[in-house]
């Protein structure tokens, strides 16, 4: 899944992360990964928040999901799906420090 193309809610997550003050300059994956890297933006689009942030990917929402949509991950790809989601949750703590008001955290 990319992110300029709606998901199957006709959401596109580009506009939507934008409308959090979050812009990305994302690479494009290895041909090799590219299915996981569209099962993380599956799994990110249905990620719950936590509070004030946004809440990690479980590995039971993992489980689910796979269940749901008949993926089967090795434990390679789910060691790379939970890589990505540490990464995108770096980066947007990041970007909303960066964003953040003096004398808030």
């Amino acid at each position: 899944m990319r992110l300029e193309f709606p998901d199957a809610n006709g959401t596109i997550l580009l506009d939507h992360y934008a409308q959090l003050g979050i812009d990305f300059d994302l690479p494009e994956p290895p041909e090799c990964a590219a299915h996981v890297w569209a099962w993380f933006w599956q799994l990110s689009n249905a990620r719950g928040g936590g509070g004030f942030s946004i809440a990690s990917i479980a590995y039971s929402e993992i489980a689910a999901w796979g269940e749901l949509t008949l993926a089967d991950p090795t434990p390679t790809e789910i060691g790379m799906i939970k890589a990505m989601d540490a990464a995108f949750l770096d980066a947007v703590e990041k970007r909303r420090k960066v964003g953040a008001k003096p004398g808030k955290k």
